[in-house]
């Protein structure tokens, strides 16, 4: 079965009011989610690690630059191991940062699903 069907499916299954519900509810824009990151418990650590980031992109870029400008080897070396060591460190923080944002989503999704649970528990008791 495709995932279209499944969604028409459940979409008929439920009653007016919870298809109303289901369609007010919106996935947040990037910039909303973004900001997501700075809020809660840990948003001094996502502050942190932004702050580091650009810090390190920074510092890569001007370790690429001395790198083109030098004619000497171990230089060049050691120019391209800082700027390679500072992109890497600057991709992985992002990285870190998508995965943060798949949590909230993910969050985002099992509360809707506590909240679909809890309607259908009333439903059913209502019914007894």
């Amino acid at each position: 079965m495709k995932k279209r069907d499944i969604d028409t499916l459940i979409r008929e299954a439920l009653s007016h009011e919870d298809q109303e519900f289901l369609d007010s509810l919106e996935e947040p824009s990037l910039s909303e989610q973004v900001t997501y990151l700075f809020r809660g418990r840990w948003r001094w650590l996502n502050a942190l690690s932004i702050a580091v980031a650009m810090i390190l992109l920074v510092v890569g870029v001007y370790c690429l630059v001395e790198f083109m400008s030098t004619d000497e080897v171990p230089a060049m070396l050691r120019w391209g191991g800082g700027a390679l060591f500072c992109l890497l460190g600057t991709s992985y923080i992002k990285l870190w940062a998508w995965l943060e944002l798949e949590r909230h989503a993910v969050t985002r999704e099992i509360k809707r699903l506590e909240l679909q649970v809890a309607h259908l528990a009333a439903a059913w008791e209502g019914n007894r």
